[in-house]
C-alpha cells in the first residue's frame, strides 16, 4: 500500500518521502503529523529547519506529547554538516545518517524518523548532481536500518526542473498537482506519476495507446516549465508515440521551458535521433 497517500502520518520505517508544499500551513502540518506519529511509535524524531526556522519549529513542536520518543530541532547547517563554510559531502552525510540511527536504536528507541525542509539545498549552495546523490543515498540508509524521512520542499524555493529531478529520486511523492501512481495501465504500457512534473513509462508504447501518452503528458506539463520522463524501462515506442513527445516538448520550448529525458535505452536513444530530436530535448542517465 501507498502510505504518503494517508498523509504524512501514515509514514513509517522504510519510507523516503517527497512533500512538495505550496504554504507554510501546508509545510507545518505534515510535519507535525509526521512528528507526531513517529513519537508514537517511540522513535527518536529530528527536525532539520532552514536558517531562521528554528524558534518556529521549537514552537511548534517540542510542545507535542514524546509518547516514549524523543524530539529534536536541528539548524540545517549543523545537522547537514555545512556549517561555517565546510563542503557538504553527500558521501559523509550517508554515514553520519547511519551512526545515528544505530545510536537512536542503542539509546533505547525503535528507530530514527527524520523530518527535513529542503531548502537547505540553496543556503549550503548545492548542484542538482548533489542533492540527487544525497537523496539517493538516503533511500539507500532507509531501506536498511530502521529509519524514515520526509522531505519538504517548497515550490517557491526550487525550479520545475529541479523539483522534477528532486521528486524522481524518492520512493514516494505527494503534493498539489502530482497525480497518483498508476496513472494509466494497459495491455501494454503503464504511465505512473513519479514526482512533480515526472512520469515513468514502462512497456511499449504504440498507436493503441499513444492517446493516453498524450494526455498524460499534457496534463503534467500544463503551468509547469519543466517535465521530466524516466524511460528507462520502455522498451519500444514507435513514431506516433514519439511525436506525441516532440509535441510536449516544442510546447515546452515555446515557453521557454524544457523536456528532459531519463535513461533511455539505446532504442529510444537512436528514435530521438531519428526524429530529429536531440536539440529539443535533454537526454539525462539517472545516479
Amino acid at each position: 500500500m501507498d502510505r504518503a497517500s494517508e498523509g504524512a502520518g501514515g509514514l513509517g520505517q522504510g519510507d523516503h518521502a517527497c512533500l512538495v508544499c505550496e504554504t507554510e500551513a501546508e509545510r507545518w502540518g505534515a510535519v507535525e503529523e509526521f512528528a507526531r506519529a513517529g513519537l508514537e511509535r517511540g522513535e527518536r524524531l529530528l527536525y532539520v529547519a532552514r536558517a531562521g526556522d528554528e524558534g518556529e519549529a521549537e514552537r511548534r513542536l517540542l510542545a507535542l506529547d514524546s509518547a516514549g520518543g524523543e524530539l529534536i530541532v536541528a539548524p540545517a547547517a549543523l545537522a547537514m554538516a555545512y556549517a561555517g563554510g565546510a563542503r557538504f559531502d553527500p558521501a559523509e552525510r550517508d554515514a553520519a545518517w547511519r551512526e545515528q540511527v544505530r545510536a537512536a536504536v542503542g539509546d533505547g528507541f525503535t528507530g530514527l524518523s527524520v523530518a527535513a525542509d529542503m531548502a537547505w539545498f540553496n543556503e549550503a549552495g548545492l548542484e542538482l548532481g548533489q542533492i540527487l546523490d544525497y537523496e539517493h543515498r538516503c533511500t539507500g540508509v532507509i531501506e536498511e536500518m530502521p529509519a524514515a524521512a520526509l522531505c519538504l520542499y517548497d515550490r517557491n524555493c526550487f525550479d520545475d526542473r529541479t523539483l522534477a529531478r528532486a521528486g524522481h529520486a524518492h520512493p514516494l511523492c505527494r503534493g498539489r498537482g502530482i497525480a497518483p501512481s498508476g496513472m494509466f495501465v494497459s495491455r501494454t504500457m503503464q504511465i505512473a506519476a513519479a514526482g512533480p512534473g515526472a512520469l515513468r513509462l514502462s512497456g511499449e508504447v504504440d498507436i493503441s495507446n499513444v492517446p493516453s501518452l498524450s494526455s498524460a503528458l499534457r496534463s503534467t506539463a500544463l503551468g509547469r516549465a519543466a517535465v521530466l520522463l524516466d524511460l528507462a524501462a520502455l522498451e519500444f515506442i514507435d513514431v506516433a508515440g514519439m511525436r506525441a513527445i516532440q509535441r510536449t516538448a516544442q510546447g515546452l520550448a515555446a515557453g521557454g521551458g524544457e523536456l528532459m529525458v531519463l535513461s533511455p535505452r539505446p532504442l529510444v536513444a537512436r528514435m530521438i535521433t531519428m526524429m530529429g530530436m536531440d536539440g529539443l530535448v535533454r537526454t539525462e542517465q539517472s545516479i
